[in-house]
């Protein structure tokens, strides 16, 4: 599980390399749309085929992961979570001004759905459930710890990793609370997706 964790880090950290290079060599790829489909295509490349693959190996059928037990519960917990997260985070915007004012487009469709299902999937629906054994808590800070590491390739590229490592309030702390939250979203609400519902009303708070 680790090595293979560790091996997804290091794809997602060459991916944003890559990313880095072909930007400079083509303008479509650089585009809000070449720069969706890039993204998009990394993560289920890089992220869900791995995480497939856990799965089956140390859980069950992947068939699994998109099942749904209680679909109340699901969307209770999800939103419950989820406007605490987003309460927490759109309090301090509106003192400053509006919290947000989103407009379609494709950075607001990565936001809002690619990450939210793609990132819960794989954290929420296959480590989490992956070191499960450990007892729930354990494994939702180590799955959160995940969650860390996994926005850390993309602090660096972007020139804000020791910022947001060493950051008293947000930064990485704030991204492993997060973690915490959308792990109990999906641990109460039996699926993945609580905590991507959860993750969904947090982001639309940041855009």
């Amino acid at each position: 599980m680790l090595l293979t964790f560790g091996i997804i880090l290091v794809a997602w950290t060459a991916a944003w390399s890559a990313k880095e290079a072909l930007d400079g060599r083509s303008a479509w790829v650089a585009s809000a749309a070449g720069s969706f489909v890039y993204w998009t295509l990394a993560k289920l490349v890089v992220w869900i085929i791995p995480a497939v693959w856990l799965y089956r190996r140390w859980v069950g059928n992947p068939r699994d992961l998109a099942r749904v037990d209680d679909g109340a519960a699901t969307i209770r917990w999800g939103l419950l979570v989820g406007t605490i997260v987003a309460l927490i985070g759109v309090v301090p915007r509106l003192i400053d001004g509006p919290a947000f004012e989103p407009s379609p487009s494709f950075a607001l469709m990565n936001v809002l759905v690619v990450a939210p299902l793609l990132e819960e999937l794989l954290l929420r629906g296959v480590v989490l459930e992956v070191l499960r054994p450990l007892g729930f808590w354990r494994a939702n800070g180590l799955a959160a710890v995940a969650f860390v590491a996994l926005h850390a390739p993309g602090w660096h590229f972007q020139g804000v990793l020791l910022r947001n490592l060493t950051a008293p309030v947000g930064g990485a702390a704030f991204v492993f609370v997060l973690g915490l939250a959308f792990g109990y979203a999906a641990h109460r609400g039996r699926s993945f997706l609580s905590g991507s519902i959860a993750h969904l009303l947090h982001n639309l708070t940041n855009v």
